[in-house]
């Protein structure tokens, strides 16, 4: 079988050619983290000079200018911003950007604030300060995609990869390679069966390896990635040591899963390489940044609402007999049992029991609800007891609202996926709620979108789709329509 080559390149490299590519590839998230960090401190110093008409800065304004540029080094990197085959794409790094950059200047404010420095600094510079730095990081990311696209058709950004495999999967594995992402490159493809013994399948040639020589010579070639089935993976150890001597990247391709799995990556389980079909949901830093984003704005929320929610129980108990408060039996983090806090919005002798085998939600006009709790149910303020869930860790601001323990077991057996909800915590308010999915579900296909929407939430969660969430539920969340 003949070697199939894709692009046709001289024998030897030549003089001229750049060596290696891959290292400018490297460095493109290096360089676009010191733009990030210069822009950051001269459009401050701008600002500063903008407002004071001078550049002499204060000791306080540089503190603040410090701190700005510490916390974007981690922030920036936390809202995945310096990943190299999305450093082009717009729609990817605007939104993240300016997530990033909220956060960084509401960062700086907080630390300034405990520092008790934050009184000294002109509220006018950082205004200045923000909208400079905010127009310069994107005009920087406009400029970053213009220089990377040049390079990539120059050659400069590429990947140049070097396929050999079986006929029909090295195919499959260059057609899926180049169809991935317009940084990689598939120099040339040989067939497996053109580097063996004649008379003997399983074992590499003397051609062979010379073939295989002038092939990573004649090119620069990043990566050599082996597309081989099961049966020949006799011959993997032979090729590896024929590529040992060679500066470039050696790769396994496995087998694809069946269809309809993802692919996330591989990873290595022990000794084991082992392919990821599934993630787990914030894990890592994500799981460290949810725990604190949970833990500052709940402290902070309750510290200023506490005499409105004192109010509130007050008029629970004076209108009708009974505690302020209810605690219902949810199920959460992985599927255990948790006592959700809520303000007793029924009569005593109406509420639901503990684990019960039905649970009958509130209709409009139902007449187990009392005059208070109809006005709590309809704003929602019945909910904000949970936010004591939040502080002790049971519960989180944002993510699926957690359903009575009996329509989990009873929607678990007729939708797909519905368990998965709880993968995280539940939450106070979610991508679902602030999508109209709130209150009674009449059908199944109502609690089917309500599913789909939280599944949505745990596979895309991110810092800022929590910000947006919390700012629709401040904005248009309060009330709806179908909250009895």
């Amino acid at each position: 079988m003949s070697t199939t080559v894709l692009s046709t390149q001289p024998s030897v490299r030549t003089a001229g050619e750049r060596h290696p590519g891959v290292a400018a590839h490297q460095l493109v998230d290096g360089i676009a983290r010191i733009i990030d960090l210069c822009l950051i401190l001269v459009t401050g110093i701008l600002a500063y000079a903008f407002r004071a008409q001078s550049f002499a800065i204060d000791e306080r304004s540089m503190m603040a200018l410090a701190i700005a540029v510490l916390l974007a080094v981690n922030v920036f990197s936390l809202f995945k911003l310096y990943d190299p085959p999305r450093l082009g794409s717009l729609m990817y790094q605007l939104p993240r950007l300016l997530g990033a950059w909220c956060t960084t200047m509401g960062g700086t404010l907080v630390v300034t604030f405990l520092l008790a420095t934050s009184s000294d600094l002109s509220r006018l510079w950082i205004v200045f300060w923000f909208a400079a730095g905010g127009l310069g990081l994107g005009l920087s990311r406009i400029g970053l995609k213009a220089w990377i696209e040049g390079a990539q058709r120059s050659g400069e950004l590429t990947r140049n990869v070097f396929v050999i495999g079986t006929a029909a999967r090295g195919l499959a594995c260059s057609k899926q390679l180049e169809g991935q992402d317009q940084s990689i490159r598939v120099i040339r493809r040989l067939d497996i069966a053109d580097l063996l013994e004649a008379d003997a399948p399983n074992k590499l040639s003397v051609v062979g390896v010379r073939t295989l020589s002038e092939a990573l010579l004649a090119r620069r070639i990043d990566h050599v990635a082996i597309a081989l089935p099961p049966d020949r993976m006799a011959l993997l150890p032979s090729l590896v040591r024929a590529l040992r001597y060679f500066p470039v990247e050696v790769g396994l391709v496995p087998e694809a899963p069946p269809a309809g799995l993802p692919v996330l990556g591989v990873k290595q389980v022990g000794n084991v390489p082992s392919v990821t079909l599934l993630e787990k949901p914030l894990d890592g830093w994500h799981y460290v940044i949810k725990a604190v984003e949970d833990r500052i704005l709940a402290g902070t929320i309750l510290a200023f609402i506490a005499p409105f929610m004192l109010c509130i129980g007050l008029a629970v108990r004076l209108t009708s007999p009974g505690p302020a408060l209810f605690r219902q039996k949810r199920l959460g983090f992985n599927q255990q049992m948790v006592d959700v806090f809520k303000f007793r919005t029924m009569y005593v002798d109406h509420c639901d029991k503990p684990l019960s085998a039905e649970v009958v939600q509130a209709t409009r006009d139902d007449p187990r609800v009392t005059p208070v709790g109809r006005f709590l149910r309809r704003t929602s303020l019945d909910e904000l007891p949970q936010l004591v869930n939040v502080l002790r860790g049971e519960m989180s601001l944002v993510g699926p609202r957690p359903h009575a323990v009996a329509h989990d077991r009873y929607y678990a057996e007729l939708i797909d996926g519905y368990l998965g909800r709880h993968r995280v915590k539940p939450g106070i308010t979610g991508w679902a709620q602030v999508n109209g999915c709130r209150g009674e579900t009449r059908t199944l296909h109502e609690m089917h979108r309500r599913v789909e929407l939280d599944l949505y939430y745990i596979d895309h969660w991110s810092l800022l789709l929590d910000l947006r969430i919390i700012l629709r539920t401040l904005l248009v969340g309060f009330t709806h329509n179908k909250a009895y």
